[in-house]
């Protein structure tokens, strides 16, 4: 099953991540996501109006302030951070990274008969994600999180994996979908457990067989390329994998090319403010993390973007020595977050211990002829953290000794494999990618299928306690981020129920909506220490099921209120659907549970992020009647002027492209957003990437890319677009009639 047996591509390098972080911004202070307007109340207690705003709000969020709580103490090093964080004009590029000062190549990888593929004419080739081709020319790939503020729901959205360089790729698919976090490890880092820097997720997308080009001389040259391709020719398509950690900030000049160095957040700030003032051009001050990845085969049973193999979380918390303290540097990750907080698993065992829930691990079996287990095919990519900063190109996986795969079937425990240290390493983590292929002790097909995996400590007082069981009943979606619009309804939200690694069929399962505690002030979902809570009947309802949905009243644990929920059941498949109602803008997450649940658990925590059992909903702002405002002011309806192009200009800006010019200042790179001719003189490019294909395709080049539009304003765009290619004829414009969904 899936990029987890033979064969396998291995790669490894660095992942170049490029976000806007005044909208990746886990405070959100500055603005407010229900309406994708400027925050006012707060502005206007710093001094900033809508006369000064284009002055003053850029140089207030430059400024580097005390927002929450640091675990780095010495202020001279890590004062706090500015309101637009560490990247204020990002563009939200990512990428895997290939230049003079670092690259991301194929290292190796496995043949169907185990055996390892050395040396191959495919190593050393780069791989890179690309975007969607804008004018004939190649956009980056992005990173896209649905909720801004939120750890849990960063998505990569690209057009193709591509093998090799862009004149004579060996290799290209178009993929089937975006990508999504998963499998998020806030204690991927032992050294920073309460920063950015420490965490680590998994990656994954298909190509299907139709969107397959792999060039002709490559296949012949490289038995790991033909392995593969022929491999996908006989299941669906190829699956790639990959996990990213440790992520290193401020590293402008060494991982890349850009002239304008920032080593801290104060620095960064005089920067930002030289930029504003015209003394220094636009930068980007991208974060990089380490990477490793396997390319495989992509099966009939496997899911588009989620893990579908056999999974173990953790259970017992395993102990190790306490590293030392950490230099107070920004060699690793000087923006520190608690927000991070609830998803590191670490805890003080003694003086001289700690201890640490392991992140998860994925297993499957090839059995002999006999029916018996001959081997286990383990993905370990996100599984046994690193510990200190100092060694970013390989820094060295925490030893915690070695570690026994087993079987229960009820109170009998049979042994499967051992494995040892020298097994999960740094050096073979990066040469084979996290991926392990061991032979294991002969047990029958039908205990192993039946049974519960388990991984523990062979040694020490630990020993014989399951550090990680696993997680027999899996509901996933690959629809994890779901955006819908003013009185839509979302398309269907397909979930998987899977038993041990197989769909299961005719199972109920419960799907349950959770939001923010409203008492958490400005740091919306990202405070995971502060769980979510249920939607109960008394609250307002970002989204609510549709009628075609089966909906049950719930009580919700420890209260007095009840909640409403959805209960399904899987086809033959072991696949259910859903769908919801947009309700009043905001978030809300579907959390699932095996069965029809008796009652609601009262809160959505750290731990539950960690299984990865959700999706998530944006219902997007409510702005109708916006459209008809503007057909008034063009019309000469309640204005000084009919037929004015400066004044629905005013309108344009004032009311929809004020807020992206001051939150996403790199558009002045390119096309500044306050710029009347400039902009003009862009509309055909702009009625692209505002047409409805490349929103519903998640198009690289749509906009805004961070996708917090309405269509209401979208409507007014393409329609002052119009105007201007009709050289602003003066005809009225009919009145606005709603057309159904505008998305």
């Amino acid at each position: 099953m899936s990029v987890i047996k033979p064969p396998r591509i291995y790669f490894q390098g660095f992942m170049e991540w490029d976000p806007n972080t005044c909208n990746n911004n886990k405070w959100l202070m500055q603005w407010n996501v229900d309406t994708s307007e400027l925050n006012w109340s707060l502005l206007n207690k710093e001094g900033i109006n809508w006369t000064n705003f284009r002055k003053e709000f850029p140089l207030w969020a430059s400024k580097v302030s005390e927002y929450g709580s640091y675990p780095c103490q010495d202020k001279e090093m890590c004062p706090g951070e500015q309101p637009a964080l560490w990247d204020y004009f990002g563009g939200n590029g990512c990428d895997f990274v290939n230049n003079d000062k670092a690259s991301t190549v194929i290292t190796g990888g496995i043949l169907p008969d185990g055996k390892n593929q050395f040396p191959d004419a495919l190593i050393g080739t780069p791989i890179s994600l690309k975007g969607n081709p804008f004018n004939g020319h190649p956009t980056q790939a992005r990173l896209v999180d649905l909720d801004a503020a939120s750890t849990m729901t960063s998505q990569i959205w690209f057009d193709s994996l591509q093998l090799g360089d862009d004149v004579d790729p060996v290799f290209t698919g178009d993929r089937l979908d975006i990508m999504q976090s998963r499998f998020i490890n806030g204690s991927r880092n032992l050294t920073y457990h309460q920063q950015a820097g420490s965490v680590g997720c998994i990656w994954q997308c298909t190509i299907p067989n139709s969107k397959l080009k792999f060039d002709s001389t490559m296949l012949s040259l490289s038995p790991l390329l033909k392995s593969v391709a022929d491999g996908a020719e006989q299941g669906k398509g190829i699956m790639l994998r990959f996990c990213t950690y440790l992520t290193l900030y401020y590293k402008n000049g060494i991982y890349n090319d850009i002239e304008i160095q920032p080593r801290t957040a104060v620095e960064i700030e005089a920067m930002y403010e030289k930029v504003f003032a015209g003394e220094l051009p636009i930068f980007s001050n991208p974060a990089y993390s380490r990477t490793v990845g396997s390319i495989g085969v992509w099966q009939p049973e496997d899911m588009q973007n989620a893990a579908a193999e056999r999974t173990l979380l953790a259970a017992t918390a395993v102990n190790y020595p306490t590293p030392p303290t950490p230099q107070v540097t920004n060699e690793a990750v000087c923006p520190s977050t608690d927000r991070i907080h609830s998803l590191h698993t670490m805890s003080r065992v003694a003086d001289d211990q700690l201890s640490v829930k392991l992140g998860p691990a994925l297993c499957e079996f090839s059995f002999d002829q006999n029916g018996n287990t001959s081997m286990a095919h383990l993905d370990l990519g996100s599984t046994f953290p690193e510990i200190d900063e100092k060694h970013p190109l390989a820094p060295p996986k925490q030893d915690f000794g070695s570690f026994e795969l087993g079987v229960y079937n009820g109170s009998q425990y049979s042994a499967l494999a051992r494995i040892d240290y020298a097994q999960y390493e740094e050096n073979t983590y990066i040469a084979n990618a996290g991926m392990l292929d061991i032979a294991t002790q002969p047990v029958s097909q039908s205990l192993v299928e039946n049974g519960e995996l388990a991984i523990r400590p062979i040694s020490g007082s630990q020993m014989g306690k399951p550090a990680l069981v696993e997680s027999v009943n899996r509901i996933q979606t690959d629809s994890r981020g779901v955006y819908i619009d003013q009185g839509q309804s979302s398309e269907p939200i397909l979930v998987r129920f899977q038993l041990r690694g197989k769909p299961a069929a005719n199972k109920q399962l419960t799907v349950v909506r959770y939001v923010a505690d409203p008492s958490i002030q400005h740091t919306a979902e990202c405070d995971l220490s502060k769980p979510m809570l249920p939607v109960t009947l008394s609250d307002p309802q970002t989204i609510t099921f549709t009628a075609s949905t089966s909906i049950s009243i719930k009580p919700v644990d420890k209260s007095e209120s009840k909640a409403e929920v959805a209960v399904i059941s899987t086809d033959p498949t072991g696949n259910a659907s859903l769908s919801v109602t947009a309700g009043v803008p905001g978030y809300t997450y579907l959390a699932f549970f095996a069965g029809d649940i008796a009652s609601v658990p009262a809160n959505y925590s750290g731990g539950d992020v960690l299984r990865g059992e959700y999706a998530v909903v944006r219902v997007m702002p409510f702005d109708e009647g916006i459209q008809q405002e503007f057909v008034n002011v063009w019309n000469g309806v309640g204005v000084a002027n009919k037929y004015d192009p400066d004044l629905v200009w005013e309108f344009i800006y004032n009311k929809i492209l004020y807020f992206y010019d001051m939150i996403y200042p790199v558009m002045q790179r390119y096309v500044p957003l306050g710029d009347k001719k400039r902009m003009e003189g862009a509309v055909d490019q702009l009625q692209v990437t505002l047409s409805d294909a490349y929103m519903h395709d998640y198009s690289t080049m749509m906009m805004p890319i961070t996708r917090d539009l309405s269509s209401a304003k979208r409507w007014v765009l393409l329609t002052w677009c119009e105007l201007v290619k009709s050289n602003y004829q003066p005809v009225d414009l009919p009145p606005y009639k709603d057309k159904g969904s505008q998305t």
